[in-house]
């Protein structure tokens, strides 16, 4: 049995237009499967076919096989070039941005086609001829239609797994917050037997009220005993937990955790830890950390606005110290920043300084705070960390 389609311009320029009604004013579940398969098989089809349809008007420039296999290869192409352009825009990439752009493209292009195909004697138009019997005697031909089915079901495939709604995982959210009231810049020095707090988050994403046990442990030891709570779904808590390590009489590197538990399982559910410095109640150390999360944490800055930086020193060497704080840059700044302290043991001094950048920057910057001992001043005590990259105003 032999088909022929005099006008499949027409064909796919109504086929496009009910693929747009069928997206966009259909939104039923049940059509999600069809939707995504039209939707690639449009996008790495159509864009192609149609183009290729103004270079090759007549039915003996290609073969059937070949205006296929070139169309496909000519929409890849295209559809890769809107998928990069898009991810650049503030629209991003989604269906609907990737969609009505490349619908109208192709009207457009399927319009120029048809014109084009209208000045070339009807006998010498392309028209859609085929046969539905295998073909015997050329079993290249069917090697090429396999090929070709095969790679418009691998991309329907990833449609699919690409606009099929998304369900989201049913979990819970666990973590601790530093001084500056960031997943980071946690307590690096304790005293044994001497407590200090840190934050403890939980939001629940279970779907369901869950009630839960946290427990915090130093090296596996329990400590800074348990507590139980109970969330709504999409509840949260943070809570002040104060962490009191065990009296040691040499300084030891220990592994403060949190484990958290959903009330009735033994098992930790989540997990989270961090590093510090537990100190012997007679060792010597200082203490230099942030006091306030700085401006720059946000990964930039702005050229001609003040940075404001908040630092913290704590005196645990068992005398009077005094202390100065410079600060190393790779640009220049508004005024040098640098100012001594003197603190006695036990005491605690946190000091905000503020400065404002100069001259423009397009690549990544560091400032580093240096914290020395006056008694010693060309040696670097402590230091502190901030990466960074400056902004036009």
């Amino acid at each position: 049995m032999r088909l022929k389609i005099e006008n499949e311009l027409l064909l796919l320029g109504f086929s496009v237009i009910l693929l747009g009604i069928i997206v966009f004013l259909i939104p039923l579940p049940e059509l999600l499967p069809m939707r995504a398969i039209l939707t690639l098989i449009f996008m790495f089809f159509a864009p192609g076919y149609s183009l290729l349809a103004i270079f090759a008007p007549r039915k003996n420039d290609l073969t059937n096989i070949e205006r296929l296999i070139i169309s496909v290869g000519i929409s890849f192409t295209g559809v890769s070039f809107f998928w990069l352009l898009f991810n650049y825009t503030p629209w991003g990439i989604t269906l609907q941005t990737m969609f009505f752009p490349l619908m109208a493209v192709v009207l457009l292009l399927i319009y120029i086609a048809w014109q084009r195909r209208k000045k070339i004697p009807i006998n010498e138009r392309f028209m859609i001829e085929f046969t539905v019997n295998i073909p015997k005697n050329n079993p290249d031909k069917f090697l090429s239609v396999l090929l070709v089915a095969s790679v418009i079901i691998g991309f329907a495939s990833m449609g699919y797994s690409i606009f099929s709604p998304v369900v989201e995982e049913k979990t819970t959210e666990f973590y601790i917050l530093g001084a500056t009231g960031i997943a980071a810049d946690y307590p690096r020095d304790f005293v044994g037997g001497l407590g200090t707090n840190v934050t403890v988050g939980i939001i629940n994403n279970e779907g369901k009220n869950t009630d839960y046990r946290v427990v915090c442990s130093i090296n596996e030891y329990t400590t800074g005993g348990e507590w139980f709570v109970s969330l709504m779904d999409g509840e949260n808590i943070e809570k002040d937990v104060k962490i009191i390590p065990p009296l040691i009489n040499e300084d030891t590197n220990m592994k403060i955790e949190f484990d958290l538990y959903l009330v009735g399982n033994p098992t930790p559910y989540r997990n989270v830890y961090f590093w510090s410095d537990i100190h012997a109640p007679m060792s010597n150390f200082t203490s230099f950390y942030f006091a306030k999360e700085p401006d720059t944490f946000l990964g930039s800055i702005e050229i001609g606005r003040p940075v404001s930086v908040k630092l913290g020193i704590y005196n645990y060497e068992h005398k009077t110290m005094t202390y100065m704080i410079d600060l190393s840059l790779e640009f220049p700044i508004s005024e040098p920043v640098q100012f001594e302290v003197t603190l006695n043991h036990g005491e605690t001094v946190e000091k905000e300084l503020t400065f404002t950048t100069l001259t423009p920057l397009f690549y990544p910057k560091k400032m580093v705070f240096n914290l020395r001992d006056m008694g010693h001043p060309q040696n670097v005590y402590k230091q502190l960390r901030i990466d960074f990259t400056t902004e036009k105003p």
